[in-house]
């Protein structure tokens, strides 16, 4: 779709992308991991003290290392795939030319396991 962004761009059209969904299950578990141990460790690099991120990483760790293959992810560990996919399609979508303001994210619920998170 880059390409065709790209084009529509160049011929004077206005190009906004909607993401539907979070992508949070299109993420592996060791790449939350290492993101969420990037923040502890950007907090810890600037000295700021959050108790609450390294509860996150702890729990989300925890819970990773004992996941069964069928098991449904925790909250925490969901919201932080989501975040991970929602800043690859920001970094594609500026790299095809599209500004911040024309990247829009909905957060709708389309696979059963976002939606089972929502009911519980």
């Amino acid at each position: 779709m880059g390409g065709t962004f790209m084009r529509l761009q160049q011929q004077g059209h206005e190009v906004h992308v909607a993401y539907q969904t979070s992508g949070n299950i299109a993420v592996a578990d060791d790449e939350a991991l290492r993101f969420a141990r990037f923040i502890v460790d950007y907090n810890d690099k600037f000295g700021i003290k959050s108790i609450e991120a390294e509860r996150i990483y702890k729990k989300s760790f925890t819970f990773l290392e004992n996941k069964k293959s069928s098991e449904i992810d925790i909250p925490e560990v969901l919201n932080l795939k989501g975040l991970i996919r929602k800043g690859e399609a920001r970094s594609s979508s500026n790299f095809v030319g599209l500004a911040d303001k024309q990247i829009h994210f909905m957060g709708l619920h389309f696979m059963k396991q976002e939606l089972s998170r929502k009911i519980l």
